[in-house]
């Protein structure tokens, strides 16, 4: 009944049923409060339409286990410290969600957003080059050429926002541009 129950919410929330979908994801929860796909099912619901306080509150009962040991319900954890305006708590979530999942480069992007907001430069370098890193990796040109903006602005003398640039710029056919910013 599990299983059918989270298809069942899932299908309701790419409808865009979203009580529907919840009322599934809780009916999960009701017998079985650990299962943490409904749980981050749930929170994705409370996320996507803003509901911050409902968020917290699923959050606040995750068992600490699970939350340390989940790349999205550390991303969601890391969105509601955002929201609240906590960039070094949402810095840190942002970075467990990364660690746990270092193939998502959205995670390292975010947590160097937060960790810029909050004052802390160098460490927002680098986790901009670490999702750079990732985004060139995956051939994600536009999320690269966003990180590769910041990085210019705020880290123009850096030889691996240099290096970066000119993988990039070699990446996308622009050679010249390739060469002069890796001499």
């Amino acid at each position: 009944a599990e299983a059918e129950r989270l298809l069942t919410g899932r299908i309701y929330f790419t409808q865009r049923m979203f009580t529907e979908a919840e009322q599934e994801f809780q009916a999960v929860l009701a017998v079985n409060p650990s299962n943490e796909e409904a749980i981050a099912e749930l929170g994705g619901i409370y996320y996507r339409n803003e509901r911050y306080a409902d968020l917290q509150s699923l959050l606040a009962k995750i068992p600490e286990s699970i939350l340390l040991h989940s790349s999205f319900l550390s991303n969601l954890e890391g969105h509601l410290f955002h929201a609240q305006g906590k960039h070094e708590e949402a810095a840190e979530s942002y970075h467990r969600a990364f660690s746990l999942s270092p193939e998502q480069g959205l995670f390292a992007l975010h947590q160097a957003h937060e960790l810029y907001n909050c004052g802390k430069k160098e460490l927002a370098v680098d986790a901009y080059i670490q999702a750079a890193r990732v985004f060139l990796q995956q051939e994600e040109y536009t999320d690269l050429s966003e990180i590769i903006t910041i990085l210019e602005r705020i880290a123009s003398d850096d030889l691996r926002t240099l290096s970066l640039a000119g993988k990039y710029a070699y990446s996308i056919g622009q050679y010249d541009t390739a060469l002069l910013k890796l001499k």
